[in-house]
């Protein structure tokens, strides 16, 4: 790992590390947290992401929480009273448990900037007529049958991106991650086949990064004896895998979450949350204690705004074509929730970059990076929101293919593919 001096055109400097490999850099501090339903005790808890702070008795809701949602200022669950409730991160202004009413046994909760989306079990008339459910942010404009899914079929899970809505269950018998516009239409039953993968199952919980598709099994398959097990996809449904394979003595995983480089899951009988690297490695089950019977993890969203990266870079699927040594000029824009330039250097956490292998490339287009001049270095603010960081690459990457990765302090992560000569 290489040190990286950093200088600001400005009185301010900040330092970073620049990974020559795999290794994680070293992190800016957050108050950012991650957010768990206990469904046992009827509180929402929270615990910092470098786990020193844990509070798991954070929101008193007198009600059971199942799934969780969490937004820039509220968090939501949903509960066995046919409700959707709400109240604020911060604790403050008390707990609103009505928020939507008359939902059909809700059981999954997923937020976007516009919408809350929830899935109904319908557990009275089950398997007929569950769906998934949607309401604005304020708590009008409800439809409880937005996706109406055919009888049969259930949802137990659910994420949403900026195209799409995912949902976890499928048939009993024939488990499927299933998938619909965000506009509820071109709904795909089978998107991902459980039954066909064994080892892949069915999702008890879902999660979404930028490149994948993370999903719990709950409590396992006779395949894994009964053995709870995280797998994840590409976004585009392909290569599905098993990447946490639990233990024993392990309890269902029903919450699941990803925020930077780690996964994160909640056993709902083992008063515990682990943690793991994005790719599955480094599993530690105990990574918290103390959190009761965890029924849904959530993560406030990122902050900010992402504009990136621009010329002389170009963003996936294109590889960059560089020469080993130079410096390459990393630029990007940042506005916060309300549209306002971001201007504070504490947003940077890190640039690094992990080697890849070239084969994995080779399919897409190629652009030529040109060289920096010399005599620039550091991260620089150029204003309104323009952030500029210029790359000094070791000579010793000649011949390899490697992903750079810039990460901003809410845990965001932003990715360009290189080929260096």
């Amino acid at each position: 790992m290489q040190k990286l001096k950093v200088c600001l055109c400005v009185v301010f400097c900040v330092g970073v590390l620049a990974s020559l490999g795999g290794v994680a850099p070293l992190q800016a501090q957050s108050l950012d947290y991650l957010y768990w339903a206990n469904l046992e005790l009827g509180f929402i808890g929270r615990a910092s992401l470098d786990g020193n702070v844990i509070e798991p008795y954070f929101i008193n809701l007198g009600t059971a929480p199942w799934g969780i949602a969490v937004d820039q200022e509220f968090v939501y669950w949903a509960d066995h009273m046919s409700r959707i409730g709400r109240a604020k991160l911060d604790n403050t202004g008390g707990v609103n448990l009505n928020f939507v009413q008359d939902c059909l046994d809700p059981f999954a909760v997923a937020v976007d900037d516009k919408y809350i989306y929830w899935t109904n079990l319908n557990l009275p008339n089950f398997p007929f007529s569950p769906s998934v459910g949607r309401a604005k942010l304020d708590g009008t404009e409800v439809t409880q049958n937005f996706i109406l899914l055919p009888a049969g079929y259930f949802a137990a899970a659910i994420a949403v991106s900026k195209e799409f809505i995912y949902m976890g269950g499928g048939e009993e018998s024939h488990p499927s991650i299933m998938r619909a516009k965000l506009d509820g239409t071109e709904l795909d039953l089978h998107w991902i086949e459980g039954a066909t993968k064994p080892l892949v199952g069915a999702a008890q919980a879902i999660a979404l990064t930028e490149t994948h598709l993370y999903w719990s099994n709950g409590d396992g398959n006779p395949y894994t004896d009964y053995i709870p097990f995280i797998s994840r996809a590409d976004l585009s449904g392909d290569n599905a895998q098993v990447v946490v394979m639990g233990e024993k003595e392990w309890s269902g995983i029903w919450g699941l979450g990803t925020k930077g480089d780690f996964i994160y899951w909640g056993e709902y009988s083992r008063n515990r949350i682990g943690r793991a690297n994005i790719d599955g490695s480094a599993a530690n089950p105990d990574w918290i204690s103390g959190t009761g019977f965890c029924s849904g993890i959530a993560f406030a969203p990122q902050r900010y705004t992402f504009d990136g990266f621009f010329s002389p870079i170009d963003n996936p699927p294109t590889v960059n074509n560089a020469k080993a040594g130079q410096t390459i000029s990393v630029k990007w824009r940042l506005t916060d929730k309300n549209g306002l330039p971001v201007s504070d250097p504490a947003s940077f956490t890190s640039i690094t970059s992990t080697r890849v292998g070239c084969a994995s490339l080779a399919e897409f287009p190629i652009n030529y990076v040109d060289e920096l001049a010399t005599g620039s270095s550091g991260l620089q603010y150029l204003g309104d929101g323009w952030w500029q960081f210029n790359w000094k690459t070791p000579k010793t990457y000649a011949g390899q293919c490697r992903t750079m990765k810039l990460t901003l302090n809410d845990g965001s992560a932003h990715t360009a593919s290189f080929q260096f000569k």
